[in-house]
């Protein structure tokens, strides 16, 4: 869509499914929720007096703006009853019952899930069951991929059947159907499979068109997008579908997701070379954050504080910082490792290279222990600038041979993968000159990913 506003001539396409919903929503989503003047005049103009385009979202801010409503309170009023009709839904059967048919579910082997679900009239066909199997995703986050994947596409079987057997459930249905392709796409981007992750986000999109038009519901596809145009090395994208997600959260009154979409915009400020701006915004996040909902997300936020402070020079506040959240024990090994890694950071800001070597040599074959592969080449990336500085030629052969297999089939920068792609054949050749090892230390540094997950759920 060539024009970021709205016209009179382009609502009037799109209530008569001339144009492109989602293309439509997320202009209307930036500047007509965001209080446009301009798209707020075209929306009550191109508008008036037309029949309304598909989902219950269209229809009933057709029918409030046809009661004179201005653009900005018939969304405002559309928001709120979608979001109401949607809590009904919900709340429509006892948790008590849906965490026993959780539990249910979750025994099943996969085959035999679909079978059942498939058979189900109302055992295993309710809106809430596959919200439940979703939230679960978020609480499988930072153990495996697979976990998250597994709940992902049960969710997916539930929410299809219980589109198929309820119209009135189907819009919101839908969005759980989408949610559920959204929180599959993240997995596949944790296993580094990045094209097929992308396809799942696009047709997860794709349907929204058939769904309640919740803003909430594209703001998290945003959310997520924003992660895997990260991993991508996309940071202006990235950027820019994290600003989207933080500001209709906002708008919606999602506060404690906006401080979330604020954590992760700040882990783009940070991969994308802005460290001070990852420091201002990650503060920002703590204020609208509500730790009571999800504690973990307490020493997150200082974690990464850390970790920024010292990409800002400031190493010795990050790791006062550090030391003001001693490490939990309890956590899982993936998310300790993460911690790891961030020491290991501070302490090659700090000069103190050989024990930083240390640690990323063991965080390195921990990863590679739990099959984490993207997690693995990316530290051995961390492992090289510190062997190149130190001219250890021997040691960064040895680990780009280890790593370029892992890097090839991942989104890294053509020129990180060519840089140690010739270093190892000039180590082959036992030609590293100063010239190529100060080569391969700019492009790794420049465009390296410091790859230490504060929040991708």
């Amino acid at each position: 869509m060539a024009t970021r506003h709205l016209t009179i001539e382009l609502v009037r396409q799109w209530i008569e499914q001339k144009v492109d919903t989602r293309e439509f929503f997320w202009v209307l989503l930036s500047h007509v929720v965001l209080d446009c003047p301009i798209c707020d005049m075209a929306w009550r103009e191109g508008s008036r007096g037309r029949v309304p385009g598909r989902g219950l979202f269209a229809e009933l801010q057709h029918k409030y703006s046809q009661e004179g409503m201005s653009g900005e309170d018939a969304i405002a009023k559309t928001i709120a009853l979608v979001l109401s009709m949607k809590d009904d839904v919900l709340q429509s059967v006892s948790d008590e019952l849906m965490e026993k048919r959780l539990q249910e579910l979750l025994r099943l082997p996969m085959d035999e899930a679909i079978e059942a679900v498939g058979k189900s009239r109302t055992k295993f066909v309710h809106p809430r069951l596959a919200e439940k199997l979703l939230l679960r995703c978020e609480v499988a986050y930072g153990t495996t991929s697979e976990e998250m994947a597994d709940s992902a596409e049960r969710a997916e079987l539930v929410a299809l059947r219980a589109r198929e057997l309820k119209k009135e459930w189907q819009p919101f249905a839908t969005d759980l159907h989408a949610l559920a392709m959204t929180l599959q796409a993240n997995a596949l981007r944790l296993q580094g499979k990045y094209a097929e992750a992308n396809d799942r986000l696009d047709f997860a999109r794709r349907i929204l068109d058939e769904g309640s038009g919740d803003p909430i519901v594209f703001a998290d596809l945003s959310f997520y997008r924003a992660s895997l145009l990260l991993d991508q090395y996309k940071h202006e994208d990235a950027i820019r579908e994290a600003k989207l997600a933080v500001r209709v959260y906002g708008k919606c009154g999602e506060e404690h997701k906006a401080g979330k979409a604020l954590m992760k915009l700040s882990l783009i400020h940070s991969e994308a070379g802005n460290a001070q701006q990852a420091v201002e915004v990650l503060q920002t996040a703590t204020q609208n954050l509500d730790f009571s909902k999800e504690p973990r997300l307490e020493i997150l936020v200082h974690e990464n504080l850390a970790l920024y402070l010292a990409e800002a020079g400031d190493p010795a506040k990050a790791l006062e910082v550090l030391g003001q959240h001693p490490l939990d024990p309890r956590r899982n090994r993936r998310s300790l490792l993460k911690r790891d890694w961030i020491e290991a950071r501070i302490q090659t800001a700090l000069g103190e290279t050989v024990e930083a070597g240390a640690t990323l040599a063991n965080i390195r074959e921990e990863f590679a222990e739990v099959g984490d592969a993207v997690s693995t080449a990316l530290v051995s990336l961390d492992l090289a600038l510190i062997f190149v500085e130190k001219g250890m030629a021997q040691q960064v052969k040895q680990l780009a041979e280890e790593t370029l297999p892992l890097l090839q089939p991942m989104a890294i920068p053509q020129e990180i993968w060519a840089a140690l792609f010739l270093f190892k054949q000039a180590a082959d050749a036992e030609e590293v000159t100063d010239a190529v090892i100060e080569s391969v230390r700019e492009v790794v540094e420049d465009r390296r990913k410091w790859r230490v997950e504060v929040l991708e759920n």
